[in-house]
Parts: structure tokens; sequence; C-alpha cells
């Protein structure tokens, strides 16, 4: 008599524990995008120094990380490995880069150690159409723009001259009607101090 657990390549069938019928990748995003801790302790700082470094290998690390918490949380009894490929979770890294690419535009200068657009404020002008103004590291307005895009491109592109107060404070212009309260206080605004 031969007992049931002496046979050495007894193997569990594959129809006893299936593999997900769904897409695991794109379940997995939502997961890490939607489970308030997950997110918290781990999605937001490895987007936040992605967006500092460049370097995938925190992303990588934290979508590995997010596979096994996942598997965990929803009692999947494969392997990580077995649901998902390394190839699928790297296509999955570059996923998530391009849909938070808004998030992690190329705008975080680290010589100043912060976002070229904390130069960008949004105001309004006499007619209440939103306008953005570009401040020099002194606090004056150098530059207006109708567009928020035009004004950020502007602050990227001259960072290192607004962080050294080498563009000079917008002389003579203002969004404001000419004469107004609102003129003379963004005039006395860009001419304080100088």
């Amino acid at each position: 008599m031969v007992k049931i657990n002496e046979f050495a390549d007894l193997d569990i069938p594959n129809e006893i524990f299936p593999k997900p019928d769904y897409d695991v990748k794109e379940d997995l995003k939502i997961y890490m995008r939607n489970d308030p801790m997950f997110y918290r302790k781990a999605f937001f700082p490895a987007m936040d120094e992605y967006s500092k470094t460049k370097n995938k290998k925190c992303l990588n690390d934290m979508v590995d990380n997010g596979l096994k918490n996942y598997c965990s949380k929803f009692g999947i009894a494969h392997k990580p490995e077995d649901i998902i490929s390394k190839a699928e979770l790297y296509n999955l890294v570059d996923e998530i880069i391009r849909d938070e690419q808004e998030d992690i535009h190329e705008s975080y200068d680290p010589k100043y150690g912060h976002d070229t657009n904390s130069h960008v404020v949004k105001q309004k002008d006499d007619n209440g159409k939103a306008f953005w103004a570009v401040y020099n590291h002194e606090g004056k307005i150098v530059k207006t723009f109708y567009s928020e895009k035009s004004a950020s491109a502007y602050a990227e592109k001259n960072h290192n001259a607004l962080m050294k107060n080498d563009i000079k404070a917008n002389e003579g212009k203002s969004p404001h009607k000419k004469g107004t309260k609102k003129y003379k206080k963004h005039m006395a605004a860009i001419h304080a101090g100088s």
C-alpha cells in the first residue's frame, strides 16, 4: 500500500487555482492608484522621486511591491511572476510615466530645490479674465501672459535669470486697464522696492 504523500511528482493542476481571467496589468494599475495606503506610502513617493531623478528604478521597485500587495490583498494563490511577466511590469511603468507626464513635467529644478512653476501665479484682470504673472526671486512681476502654458514655459526657460534677478520688472506693462485702481496697485507692486 502506498500513501498519497509518497508520490514525488504530484502536481496540483492549474484548474484548482485558475489564473485570473482579466487584464492583471490594468487592474494592478488601478489598485496602485486607488488603494489609499499604497498610494500614500508607495506610489506617490516613487513618483516624486522619479520626477526629481528621472531614474525608473524607484518606479520598478514600487510596481514590484504593488504586485505583491495586490496578490496578498485579493488572495491570489499564484506567484506574482506567474500572473504577469517582467516585460508587462516594465510596460506598466512606462504607462504610469505617460499617464503622469503632466504631473512630472520637467519643471523641477534641483539646483534651486523647487519647481520652476512656483514663479507663475494666476491672477484676474479688470474684466475678470485670468492671466498668469511670472515673478523673479525678489517677488517682482517680470512678465504677464494670458496662457498658463506660455507663462510656465517662460519660467522654465528663464529660471536661472529669474533666480538671479537678471530679468527686470515688467516696466510699464500691466494686464489691467490704465488708470484703474487695479492698474495702479499692479504698477505699485512692480515698482515696490526699486
